[in-house]
């Protein structure tokens, strides 16, 4: 059969419900009929709902139809409104569903992340309202802020009481009279009470900015106003001094007591003539005029007392100990030191600005505040010469003098060290800003007695002496002078040393260099030297110090000067060497503030050690000392590491030649390893010679570098004349082409130094007898350094024209020795030579090269003895 019709049931039912008893229920259902294969088994046609979610009842009927199709009937059962039928049409079977969000990693942390931030915000509900509350998220942080608030200002109200009790105990006060005054702090409430908010918001206290930690501004506040003894600004302290001199100036009291004099005289005159008047000039006796002046001057007396008390004595802040004034500065002076440590100089700069507030002490703010400190704390500098030594460092009636002395060293440790920081260009500030630091410093320090050490205050007065020398004008830079001289007195007065930071500065040499103001600060470490504490002026300065040593160290070796009534040259070089030693080793690596105060920790210039050791063995080596020379080789053989890692080979050149003199001195290795030596030192040498230095140190850089050269071409003329088995032994050409390229690095210097020529032409005579060349060109490049030149003192570069002793005393040596016979032949000549190098090397005090004369001299003489015998 073809059922390709649509059939159209009705199917009647009832509904158990009673409101649904009226209703009618109508099925509508396309039935489409699908042709099959026939089969001979039976077909099953199934009646089902397409939409379950709306059925109110259902039916499956299976058919069984014997021949080839099935036919597949779905009713969808509706159950609607008796006055509305709608027909709703089949959804598309074949339409596939939205799927779902794809869940990214995104999602999972974000979803972590939430979980996380609701498990702490339940927490925090179990804390502050208790586990069965019912809050929202923004009631639960409100409620947990006003508990924090709460605890807060109970804290602080705790903290006060028990400041108040301890101030009560140690004054021997009735406690329980003290805690009947003060009013009751509310109990905490317990957790999940809801009363601890409604308690605290019923105060009317202000919370304070911070809900953990009380804020600086706020505690220093607090502190400087309840702990402190109350002190005055500067500008009232310039005020009542004003006051005070014009009531010196202007002598009010003296009109005043003249005025009323004169008044009772004038109201006792009366209308009338006086006869007679014998006895007026016996009356007006000394007394008349001598109370009036006396009182008045007993007035001004009492004024300008009462004016001095309350400035010096009543008018200063006094910290007492175990108040909490006291424990904010020893807090913000620990973070202080731990920004130092560190190298934080403006955190730590912010620390003791606190430090300072806490003590009572601002500092200025405006140039008006500025200008009244400056004004007051040069006063106070006069008064403390006239008046200071009864007046200061007395307690007051509500202060001890260990307070007293206390406060005044917290205040000139902390003033010192910004003023240092100042200096060092850490601090922002013009420099009467740093003036009016160094004025404070001065006297808080003079004003602590014998609580600050000795030490200290000298390094008070010689930072404070810097500042002169660089901040006021040179008339006034004498002052510098005055207050080295204090440093010094309070030190030697107690049987002291001098601080090893300013012990160089007691010297001679570095008292004229610090005088002289021919060094600046912002120093950084260099090839020379380095700079031990970067926060410390002093060290600044004792690093330029200790380059100027061993600049005139280097030039007195390389470079003598002919005075005969000075020192040696030996002498002179040592004298900077020890200098420079003594500097190196006592600078300072670190700062802090022990006891309120600044200290450092001794440490050493490592690069100013070594240089010092290479310098002390080069003069000893000239002078044939080598006992005191070996004394130094372990000192340079420790060759520092910052010069193995710096890429200028100057230093590595100058400790290849040092090792190449020293193996051919102690006969140690042989002339090939020598050689060797001297090669690679030549080569770094001519590197060095191609860079460019800073200006600062170019002569420092050119005078090692001639050292350098000398070195090497002294130990490759040694090493010649140690291998020449007599007077016709020439050098191989390699030799010569490594003594050549030596010799020109030395011209090359020698354009800079016209005072080395001398010593240009003794090698280049010298170059000349190893090559065999002709003598007489040779022989007259002996006369050269032999002869004196009169030119002009100084050259344009400021050194001085002057040939030196001991290159005179070796050309005379290498014409006596070396020289052939068609040129000296006769042996009494070459005697005559020999014999005035060795008076040369024996007012020069080199022993070696004197011994080695004597020895030649003899030799010429035992020949002249044969000669004379054979004839």
């Amino acid at each position: 059969q073809s059922l390709n019709q649509p059939v159209i049931s009705s199917l009647s039912a009832t509904t158990s419900s009673p409101a649904a008893q009226a209703s009618s229920i109508v099925k509508t259902q396309n039935v489409t009929t699908q042709s099959q294969v026939a089969s001979s088994s039976p077909t099953i046609v199934t009646l089902s709902s397409l939409s379950p979610s709306t059925l109110t009842t259902q039916q499956n009927v299976t058919t069984t139809i014997p021949q080839v199709q099935t036919v597949v009937t779905s009713i969808p059962i509706q159950v609607v409104d008796s006055e509305k039928v709608p027909i709703n049409r089949l959804n598309n079977p074949n339409k596939v569903p939205k799927k779902g969000e794809k869940r990214t990693s995104h999602n999972a942390i974000e979803k972590r992340y939430r979980l996380s931030i609701n498990d702490k915000i339940t927490e925090l509900k179990d804390l502050v309202a208790g586990t069965e509350a019912k809050l929202n998220k923004s009631a639960i942080l409100k409620k947990a802020i006003d508990y924090i608030k709460f605890l807060v200002n109970t804290n602080n109200r705790l903290k006060q009481e028990n400041m108040a009790l301890k101030l009560a105990a140690s004054k021997h006060c009735n406690i329980e009279d003290l805690l009947k005054q003060m009013p009751l702090t509310p109990p905490t409430s317990e957790k999940g009470s809801p009363l601890h908010v409604t308690q605290f918001n019923s105060d009317g206290e202000s919370p304070p900015g911070s809900p953990m930690y009380e804020s600086d501004s706020q505690s220093d506040s607090s502190l400087s106003g309840g702990n402190v003894m109350q002190t005055m600004r500067d500008q009232t302290r310039m005020a009542l001094c004003i006051f005070m001199f014009a009531v010196l100036a202007f002598n009010p009291f003296g009109a005043l007591i003249g005025s009323n004099a004169d008044s009772e005289n004038f109201l006792g005159q009366h209308a009338g003539r006086t006869l007679k008047n014998v006895n007026e000039g016996q009356t007006s006796g000394w007394m008349d005029w001598m109370f009036p002046t006396l009182l008045m001057w007993v007035l001004n007396g009492v004024i300008c007392v009462g004016v001095l008390l309350r400035l010096l004595v009543f008018g200063e802040p006094v910290v007492k100990k175990n108040t909490e004034a006291a424990v904010s500065f020893y807090r913000h002076k620990t973070q202080a030191d731990a920004h130092l440590e560190k190298g934080n100089f403006s955190w730590a700069t912010d620390q003791l600005r606190k430090c300072l507030a806490s003590l009572g002490r601002p500092l200025p703010t405006s140039k008006l505040e500025l200008v009244s400190g400056l004004s007051w704390n040069f006063l106070r500098q006069l008064l403390h010469r006239l008046v200071g030594k009864w007046m200061f460092n007395k307690p007051s009636a509500v202060s001890s003098k260990d307070d007293v002395n206390s406060s005044a060293k917290n205040a000139a440790l902390v003033y010192h060290k910004l003023n240092q920081l100042h200096l060092a260009g850490h601090v922002p500030g013009s420099s009467w800003w740093g003036v009016n630091l160094s004025l404070c410093a001065i006297n808080m320090a003079e004003a602590a007695g014998d609580a600050l050490p000795l030490t200290q205050l000298a390094e008070i007065y010689a930072t404070c002496a810097i500042r002169i020398q660089i901040s006021l004008p040179w008339k006034l830079k004498y002052l510098s002078k005055f207050l080295l001289s204090r440093a010094r007195k309070a030190c030697l007065t107690s049987g002291d040393r001098l601080p090893p930071s300013i012990q160089w500065l007691s010297h001679p040499e570095g008292y004229r260099f610090f005088v002289r103001g021919k060094w600046t600060l912002g120093g950084k470490n260099s090839l020379f030297t380095t700079l031990g504490c970067e926060a410390d002026p002093l060290e600044h300065v004792a690093q330029m110090f200790r380059e100027y040593m061993l600049e005139k160290s280097l030039f007195s070796l390389v470079n003598p000067a002919k005075n005969k009534e000075g020192p040696s040259q030996s002498a002179e070089v040592l004298l900077y060497t020890q200098l420079l030693t003594d500097s190196a080793t006592s600078t300072t690596k670190s700062v802090s503030l022990p006891g309120g105060g600044i200290s450092t920790t001794k440490g050493g210039d490592e690069l100013g050690q070594w240089w010092s050791a290479i310098i002390t063995v080069a003069i000893n080596w000239l002078a044939g000392d080598e006992e005191n020379a070996e004394a130094q080789y372990p000192m340079c053989d420790s060759f520092p590491q910052k010069l193995q890692q710096s890429d200028d080979p100057l230093p590595k050149a100058i400790l290849v030649a040092y090792r190449a003199r020293r193996n051919l001195l102690s006969n140690t290795h042989g002339s090939t390893h020598c050689i060797r030596q001297c090669d690679r030192a030549g080569r770094l040498l001519r590197e060095s010679l191609k860079l460019s230095y800073a200006k600062q140190n170019e002569q420092i850089v050119q005078l090692l570098q001639l050292m350098v050269c000398d070195w090497l071409l002294t130990t490759r003329t040694e090493l010649w004349e140690k291998n020449s088995k007599d007077e016709n032994t020439t050098a191989s050409q390699t030799e010569m082409i490594a003594f050549q390229q030596d010799l020109n690095s030395l011209r090359k210097l020698a354009q800079a130094h016209k005072n080395i020529l001398s010593k240009v032409f003794l090698h280049e005579a010298t170059a000349r007898m190893m090559a065999g060349a002709s003598p007489a060109r040779t022989q007259q490049l002996l006369d050269r350094s032999i002869r004196r030149r009169h030119t002009s003192k100084t050259d344009k570069d400021g050194s001085e024209h002057s040939e030196s002793d001991r290159d005179q005393a070796k050309a005379l040596l290498m014409a006596g020795k070396h020289l052939p016979e068609n040129m000296l032949p006769c042996n009494e000549d070459r005697i005559a030579l020999i014999s005035e190098a060795s008076k040369m090397y024996e007012s020069l005090g080199d022993k070696k090269s004197l011994q080695n004369c004597r020895q030649m001299i003899m030799q010429f003489e035992d020949k002249v003895s044969a000669q004379t015998v054979l004839c």
